[in-house]
């Protein structure tokens, strides 16, 4: 599938449940061309469905990717110059906060030949 911006998505599956106070999203896994990224469950608790558009914004935010490799190819859509960077990276790490606030406790970029290694990890 083809995204209007050019991004092209093999497949995107999760185990999704929604109720009136809570979501909760388990084995996320998206796959693009060439990429693979696995996101560790996500669970958003709220007051209702119809408060969710006024409170997302202020929600705890915790994301972790694990088990993900990409190729900067596959995001040429939003900066052409990676289309030259066909490489494969293994990436892992965390965003916590909220969607207004976010911060990147901790990220791994590793190339699969070893020939760029990048650790990132932020103490509080």
């Amino acid at each position: 599938m083809q995204e209007s911006s050019g991004l092209c998505l093999k497949n995107f599956a999760t185990h999704a449940v929604i109720t009136q106070t809570q979501t909760s999203l388990t084995d996320i896994k998206l796959e693009l061309p060439n990429s693979v990224l696995a996101v560790n469950d996500i669970y958003l608790d709220y007051s209702s469905l119809k408060e969710l558009p006024k409170e997302i914004k202020s929600k705890p935010l915790s994301l972790a990717l694990s088990s993900s490799s990409i190729n900067p190819i596959d995001f040429k859509a939003f900066e052409p110059k990676l289309g030259n960077l066909n490489r494969q990276f293994e990436i892992a790490g965390s965003v916590n906060g909220t969607m207004q606030s976010a911060t990147t406790p901790s990220l791994s970029v590793r190339s699969y030949d070893d020939l760029f290694k990048l650790n990132l990890n932020h103490a509080t």
